[in-house]
């Protein structure tokens, strides 16, 4: 009675997977891609969150011949990458080739949609893996993920991704840049009078100063007078800021006679 039709057949996910990208995933495969005007491939690792999600970590080069328009892994290429891996520190390698889930390349300044090849260069992967990521990027700024899920036989092409950064990496920063600015960034203040009196504090403007002569600082005020920087701010809170009719010998003459006066006053 019933007939076989042309099936189309779609499968509708609950959600669709994101993909988060370590900073240094993410800058690795962007200098791969600016640096090589071919179709240049790699490999990563990639994990897959509770969640769903995936996080794609460490990128590596293998060996491999590229032109214009394809890349290819080979046995030969994997091998030579594994035994450099190898050389350099076996435990560490066996760790990070369990979870090398992600193969990536550049289209050059093609758009980033999957050749015929890019398809059948993922059955590689099938019988061993669980599941695999695929990324193309290209020149002009667009990067393109899809999510092979062997496991449950889905493919999500197109995936959104965004940059992945640890909670722990923020306060890892927050920390150095703190200590950087305690050491190294002090907020200069300067010794002046007001017409209320002697003041010590910071700000942009002129100073206000006296016209009754001498007043000096309040014992909390008081001011280095053996440091040139702090006597050179006294005498200028005294007799205004950069005043046009005073010059360099005028200042020397003027801290000679208010030091004894000064120093009277710093000291009650």
């Amino acid at each position: 009675m019933f007939k076989k039709h042309n099936f189309d057949g779609k499968i509708k996910a609950r959600f669709m997977p994101m993909i988060y990208l370590s900073e240094d995933a993410y800058h690795d495969m962007a200098c791969l891609v600016k640096l090589c005007d071919d179709e240049i491939g790699w490999l990563a690792t990639a994990y897959q969150w509770d969640n769903g999600d995936y996080h794609i970590d460490k990128v590596f080069l293998f060996e491999q011949e590229v032109n214009a328009t394809t890349t290819e892994i080979t046995p030969e290429g994997l091998a030579e990458w594994a035994q450099e891996m190898m050389e350099k520190d076996a435990d560490e390698f066996l760790k990070l080739y369990e979870n090398i889930r992600c193969w990536g390349h550049s289209h050059v300044r093609m758009d980033t949609k999957p050749s015929y090849q890019d398809d059948s260069q993922m059955d590689i992967w099938e019988d061993d893996c669980d599941f695999f990521i695929r990324v193309i990027c290209n020149k002009l700024g667009k990067m393109s993920f899809d999510i092979f899920d062997y496991a449950n036989g889905v493919f999500y092409t197109d995936c959104e991704w965004a940059m992945y950064v640890p909670d722990a990496e923020d306060e890892k920063r927050d920390s150095y840049w703190k200590e950087q600015i305690e050491s190294k960034v002090s907020k200069k203040t300067y010794y002046s009078r007001g017409s209320n009196g002697p003041w010590k504090g910071s700000h942009s403007g002129k100073p206000f100063h006296s016209a009754k002569g001498s007043s000096g600082f309040t014992p909390s005020d008081k001011p280095d007078l053996d440091d040139d920087d702090d006597y050179y701010e006294v005498v200028r809170g005294y007799h205004g800021w950069g005043d046009d009719n005073w010059d360099l010998d005028d200042y020397e003459n003027y801290f000679k006679e208010r030091k004894e006066s000064a120093a009277k006053v710093s000291s009650r």
